[in-house]
């Protein structure tokens, strides 16, 4: 039983025009999680100042072994990006599988420097502040 807190990068290359649904998947039912989440618009990477705008997402107090979260219809033939953060409170031997489907034909490819990272973050230093 134990608090993490994990971040997912992952730069990736869209081939064909769908959406991308990422499965979080507890062995077991988390006690808590809460996510935020963001990602590129639609259209792909775009340089800052950009007229487009980049999607975004939480989810809080989730007890689900198995969250989804899925993109809009990306476009094809661009680079994406997603970023994922977890603060995850589990119980003891439980573990995250981290995955990311295709939906409709064609495929995602990582590129480099997309990577996942986990912290340990103790008991005493979660959710008690003072007034």
């Amino acid at each position: 039983s134990a608090y993490y807190i994990i971040d997912i990068y992952m730069w990736y290359l869209n081939t064909t025009a769908g959406t991308v649904t990422w499965t979080l998947t507890n062995s077991a039912a988390p006690t808590s999680q809460n996510i935020d989440y963001e990602e590129t618009p639609i259209t792909g990477v775009v340089a800052p100042p950009g007229t487009a705008t980049m999607l975004r997402g939480q989810t809080v107090k989730d007890a689900t072994a198995a969250l989804t979260i899925t993109t809009g219809t990306l476009t094809d033939a661009v680079n994406h990006f997603t970023h994922i953060k977890i603060w995850l409170a589990n119980g003891a031997g439980t573990n995250l599988k981290i995955q990311a489907t295709k939906n409709v034909g064609g495929t995602i490819t990582p590129l480099r420097e997309s990577f996942w990272s986990a912290r340990r973050v103790a008991a005493g230093n979660v959710g008690t502040f003072a007034a």
